[in-house]
């Protein structure tokens, strides 16, 4: 997502500072206009506005602290949109140190699949200070096609996940039940996921999509995510105490 996220906004125009564990992956983006830097403080530094997608609370750590992490290069009036899925409680401890550097942070996950994401069409769901999402909203519109404040730092990241489980349990319940509609009304697995599409739309497209529905279906396309990392979050529904606990 990342990676996908770069490319929106260099399609958009804007200046694209960029930094990764691996390293070759930003090089990638290099030929198209990334200035690949050495340091996440790096990028914090030379940006208005620095983004983190990565993959866990662990790994968001890893980028935000310590003398060349993020929070080390931010400032008065700079910006930081976690646009991960990670727990609520790490980013209100980020959003508070953020503060304390005259900075602000933006919780804004993203909704959708990497198809989405590249299409224009992803929704970005914000939380953090009004006046921060107003002054982001011009570069977070270059990535999704809509951007709406739901609340304060947190808030978002619990809208996300509460999708993320729902949508999860709603394919795994569609495709769990596709055998006994074939069994009682000879339908084909097939049929039961594009008839679906009438009725459920967002919920069948979904399943066509992702790994178990490829599989189901038996196409040899990639799928557009795999359901073991939606159900991997799981864990983020758990009580507020074990957010900061787990990792990741």
């Amino acid at each position: 997502m990342g990676t996908g996220i770069a490319e929106r906004l260099l399609e958009a125009k804007h200046e694209v500072h960029g930094w990764n564990r691996t390293r070759e992956k930003a090089e990638r983006l290099a030929p198209r206009g990334v200035v690949v830097a050495e340091s996440p403080r790096a990028v914090a530094e030379a940006c208005e506005l620095t983004i983190t997608m990565v993959s866990d609370n662990a790994a968001l750590r890893a980028v935000c602290e310590g003398e060349n992490g993020i929070l080390a290069g931010l400032g008065a009036g700079k910006i930081l949109a976690e646009m991960s899925t990670t727990a609520p409680a790490l980013v209100r401890e980020l959003a508070e140190r953020v503060r304390e550097r005259g900075g602000a942070l933006l919780d804004a996950p993203v909704s959708g699949s990497i198809l989405t994401l590249r299409q224009g069409k992803a929704l970005i769901m914000v939380g953090g200070e009004e006046r921060a999402c107003e002054s982001a909203e011009p570069i977070l519109l270059a990535i999704g096609s809509t951007v709406k404040r739901v609340g304060d730092a947190g808030q978002a990241k619990a809208m996300k996940i509460g999708l993320n489980v729902s949508l999860a349990v709603q394919i795994l319940g569609l495709l769990g039940g596709a055998p006994t509609a074939r069994a009682t009304e000879r339908l084909t697995l097939d049929d039961v996921v594009r008839r679906a599409l009438s009725f459920a739309p967002s919920v069948a497209s979904a399943a066509a999509a992702s790994d178990l529905g490829r599989a189901t279906l038996g196409e040899a396309r990639a799928p557009l995510y795999r359901l073991r990392s939606a159900l991997s979050r799981l864990w983020l529904t758990y009580p507020q105490s074990s957010f900061l606990e787990n990792p990741g």
